[in-house]
């Protein structure tokens, strides 16, 4: 190990901006690897990761997190098994906390339904936000990114996870 270049890729590797979490978690496990991420670094990088997944909008955390299950991130980047998992939790806390705007953090929030339906964890506010957006989305005049939302089989999907979790709406 050279001091000198490790001091330079931590000096790069806290200056870079707008890093995505999978790349915060693959930068901190290859310091991890090195047996060099301790003090100053270590803080840094986990109040980036934690940042990420505070700050960053919902839609682009959905997004990484649809783009991890899918392998679209890049090969090149280290994977941690638990990331992924701390990731979706810190999605589902920041959904549920929205409660009634939950559809409105999102362009499409169907795409946010059908990504937690294949993950069986769907929490009530989210399905009464959503109740709430195609309603509106269906009164609608005119042509809008709401009405190009819906579709019958959204609907149903919609349908379906109220009345397996008894929501009458």
């Amino acid at each position: 190990e050279d001091p000198a270049l490790v001091r330079h890729l931590a000096r790069a590797a806290t200056e870079v901006r707008n890093l995505s979490y999978h790349e915060i978690v693959s930068i901190t496990a290859s310091f991890e690897m090195m047996n060099v991420l301790n003090g100053p670094l270590a803080e840094i990088l986990e109040q980036r990761r934690v940042a990420y997944l505070d700050v960053t909008p919902l839609s682009a955390v959905l997004r990484a997190l649809i783009d991890g299950e899918r392998s679209a991130v890049p090969p090149w980047l280290l994977r941690v098994p638990e990331a992924n998992a701390n990731m979706f939790q810190a999605f589902l806390r920041r959904l549920e906390s929205l409660g009634a705007d939950g559809a409105d953090a999102f362009e499409d929030p169907f795409d946010c339904l059908e990504f937690l339906v294949s993950r069986s964890v769907v929490p009530p506010s989210f399905l009464r936000s959503l109740c709430s957006w195609a309603r509106h989305a269906v009164r609608a005049r005119g042509s809008s990114k709401r009405k190009l939302a819906l579709s019958a089989r959204r609907l149903c999907v919609l349908d379906d996870a109220c009345e397996i979790r008894s929501i009458q709406n």
